[in-house]
């Protein structure tokens, strides 16, 4: 029988939990140890019967034959489920990515899967992105000594999945291909291609530090396999990272900063700016200022746009554009007709980030800190109408006492509506295919026609 639960942090013979509602009890565990397994159809049974209402959750532990009860915590039963899927990255402990990989997981159980997992060294399934929630459109920047650094493109075709490596290297771009956005109508990928370097400290909260030597926007026809930038989008005086489309498309979103040498890493502030897109002409037009770094109070990162449209989901960090490394990062919610900036209190010192909303914009997943300050962990949070965020839960394991010895760090997580139809046997054969092709099948760069600058 499988069982969800949680563990009693007290000292104590015997164990005993309540839980209740409006009409009065409504589920009581007893236990000999402090970990409480309830069982997973009383559980969903429950949750089911008091959707939208208050739980009560009494707590007693029984220490030298004493009886102590402690106070009641009450929390409320959304009204909205969450995907059933979710997607993220598991990394563990390592200086480089050994043993890495995408994984989903069933969040109405623990089934956890592989979806691709590298087990080299210095190899990195880089960060992806769905389209509208779902893999019918997905993507995965692959880095491998062995493969290069190939675009795995993954696409719902007549009911058949097709999966295939894109080569994005052109005579303007690296290919090195980092932070994506799928346009809405799926023909289209907006992509940053950026220059990382690791810093590293000696003392220090955080002991390493990311350095983004450049970063530009491009964007990559699917249907044509052209890849063509602006120069609103390829400065060579500013970095411009983390595309995000608008729900209707005509407008993309993405963070930009002064390029300053690396002895200045900590001044780099991102602004939000948007850049308006004409999807029939593949154009694109005005360009404007959206929310500052000063008027945030931090560098602006990782724009997700709600899927009512409404809101913008952002990173709050004290500087860089790259935020899971910084200490103090916050969310927050950007409305969208007024620009108004509300940023959301974490109630702990250490780094929320890499979000993203589940397909009915009533939930949030993020990677979060806030267990140990040292380890990511996936967290959730309801937001509800008026666009609060409620408290954040971690994500379930069958052992609730997984993340006080655990060595992971959980990154870049997504819901999602359906599982992802792919293995990582299929990502090996779709990349030697990939090996096997000739230069004649790279993409065309028309970037030059667009005025974006060399090497973006």
């Amino acid at each position: 029988m499988q069982h969800w639960g949680f563990v009693i942090q007290e000292q104590g013979e015997r164990f005993f939990v309540a839980f209740s509602g409006q009409g009065g009890k409504l589920l009581a565990i007893s236990s000999r140890t402090p970990s409480i397994a309830i069982p997973s159809g009383k559980w969903k049974e429950m949750l089911s019967r008091e959707r939208g209402r208050c739980i009560g959750v009494d707590v007693f532990c029984r220490a030298n034959n004493v009886w102590h009860k402690y106070r009641t915590v009450w929390d409320t039963v959304a009204l909205d489920s969450i995907d059933r899927f979710v997607a993220y990255r598991k990394i563990p402990v390592c200086e480089y990515w050994k043993a890495m990989g995408m994984y989903q997981r069933d969040v109405q159980d623990f089934t956890e899967k592989i979806v691709f997992q590298n087990k080299s060294n210095n190899a990195c399934f880089n960060c992806h992105s769905f389209l509208n929630n779902t893999p019918a459109g997905m993507v995965v920047e692959v880095r491998s000594p062995l493969f290069g650094t190939p675009m795995m493109l993954g696409r719902l075709i007549n009911n058949k999945y097709e999966l295939r490596a894109v080569n994005t290297t052109t005579q303007y771009s690296s290919g090195k291909v980092g932070f994506t956005s799928w346009h809405p109508a799926g023909t289209m990928i907006a992509f940053s291609m950026n220059r990382f370097e690791m810093l590293y400290y000696t003392a220090g909260a955080e002991p390493r530090a990311v350095f983004d030597r450049s970063g530009d926007v491009a964007l990559y026809d699917i249907a044509k396999n052209e890849i063509s930038s602006s120069p609103d989008l390829s400065r060579t005086d500013r970095i411009e990272t983390m595309p995000e489309w608008s729900r209707d498309g005509r407008f993309l979103y993405f963070c930009s900063a002064p390029q300053l040498p690396e002895n200045q890493y900590r001044d780099v502030r991102c602004d939000l700016m948007r850049i308006a897109f004409d999807p029939r002409a593949k154009s694109w037009g005005r360009l404007d200022t959206v929310v500052t770094a000063q008027q945030a109070g931090g560098s602006v990162l990782q724009p997700r746009m709600s899927p009512d449209g409404r809101f913008i989901l952002v990173n709050i960090a004290p500087y860089g554009d790259f935020p899971v490394d910084k200490v103090g990062t916050r969310l927050g919610l950007i409305d969208v007709k007024t620009s108004a900036l509300r940023v959301c209190a974490s109630g702990v010192p250490w780094t929320d980030s890499w979000h993203g909303w589940s397909s009915s914009g009533r939930w949030i997943v993020f990677n979060s800190k806030r267990l140990n300050g040292r380890f990511s962990a996936v967290c959730f949070s309801y937001v509800d109408s008026a666009g609060a965020m409620h408290s954040p839960f971690v994500l379930p394991q069958k052992d609730p006492s997984f993340y006080g010895s655990s060595v992971f760090a959980y990154n870049v997580p997504e819901c999602l509506t359906a599982a992802i139809p792919v293995t990582t046997g299929q990502a090996r054969t779709a990349l030697g295919e990939y090996r096997k092709k000739s230069s004649a099948d790279a993409v065309t760069a028309a970037s030059a026609k667009q005025g974006a600058r060399d090497e973006f």
